[in-house]
Parts: C-alpha cells; structure tokens; sequence
C-alpha cells in the first residue's frame, strides 16, 4: 500500500489571491475579538464620531486559533514594515485646531 503524505501547505505570500464574485468590501474602525476553545471571533464595527458608545457590526469572522495566531504574526510584521516607513503609529490621535474645525467641531478657547 502507497504510504499518503500529506502536502506541503503554501509559503505565505505564495498563495494567488483571487476575490470572489460576492467579494463585498467594507470599512471597520472598532474591532471587538473574542475566544472560544477552538475559535476565534472577530467582529469588525463601525463606529461614528456622534456617539462613543454605539457600534455597528459589519463582518464577522469565525477563524481557527491557529489561524488567528498567525494572523496576528501577520499583522506585527506588516504594522513594524509600514512604521519602518513612516513612522509610529499614535494609538490614540489626538485632533489638532485645524482637525477639529474640517470636521465641524468647535475650537477650545484658551
């Protein structure tokens, strides 16, 4: 009997990507991650600048834990190559003067 090896999975970056006729594109910016034994759940929001505490979800995404880890690899190797580039990335921007009045909000009186 012919002994059944298992095939070598792709290098990373090796794999052709192509979208899917439904691809349907969206933009998150709150990401609330939870765990489950065998799964991750990523639940991309969006969030508006009129209230802090509402959210809508927009995609979520059940992902094996071993998966989510090397998404994870992923995501440090991409962020330090873009920071490489352009700099560190402010967790927490601050808007200035000039942010405050293009979006409409009131400029603090000193």
């Amino acid at each position: 009997m012919a002994e059944t090896q298992n095939p070598t999975p792709p290098k990373s970056g090796t794999l052709k990507e192509t979208p899917s006729p439904d691809l349907v594109v969206t933009y998150s910016n709150y990401t609330s991650v939870s765990a489950a034994p065998e799964e991750c759940i990523f639940r991309f929001c969006q969030r508006s600048l009129d209230s802090e505490n509402d959210a809508t979800e927009v995609v979520r995404v059940y992902m094996p834990v071993g998966h989510a880890k090397r998404l994870v690899f992923a995501m440090n190797r991409t962020i330090r190559a873009y920071e490489e580039m352009f700099g560190e990335i402010a967790m927490e921007p601050q808007l200035t003067a000039k942010g405050r009045e293009a979006i409409g909000l009131l400029s603090e009186k000193k």
